[in-house]
């Protein structure tokens, strides 16, 4: 007796609605997005975890963490006395702060993808995308800099 698994669909039946074709850009934009994406949340789970981890040096210990939350940037890092601007990298040594390094490198997987994409554009010619691209990258890197 065969299981009904419902109506069979043919390739050609309309309501078989299949994804286009992606672009070799488009492709290198999906496969950066997983790869950086992937890694750096990866990392964040692997640092949060350490972070619980007694004995490893953390700039802040993991029970003091909620007295911080309620805190503005301003006010956190007079607390904390933690460094800013690129200073932050000079405790790369600290869980909490490798924490923080990961998730720099989460919230800078688009400006790799624009990067990567701006190059793939600029292969085939395209460059109008080639140049859109290579701005939001800009764009992305000058937020990130805490320049403006």
């Amino acid at each position: 007796m065969a299981m009904n698994r419902g109506p069979d669909r043919s390739a050609s039946d309309p309501d078989d609605r299949r994804l286009p074709e992606l672009s070799a850009p488009e492709r290198l934009i999906a496969s950066f997005i997983r790869l950086f994406g992937l890694t750096a949340i990866g990392l964040v789970a692997l640092t949060f975890v350490a972070s619980l981890i007694p004995g490893l040096p953390t700039r802040i210990p993991v029970r003091e963490v909620p007295r911080y939350w309620h805190m503005s940037a301003a006010q956190y890092v007079q607390s904390t006395h933690m460094r800013t601007g690129w200073g932050w990298i000079a405790g790369i040594g600290d869980v909490d702060v490798l924490n923080l390094a990961s998730l720099a490198l989460l919230g800078s997987t688009l400006i790799f993808c624009f990067l990567a994409a701006s190059i793939a554009y600029l292969r085939e010619r395209d460059y109008h995308y080639a140049i859109f691209c290579a701005a939001d990258a800009v764009i992305l890197l000058i937020a990130a800099s805490g320049l403006l």
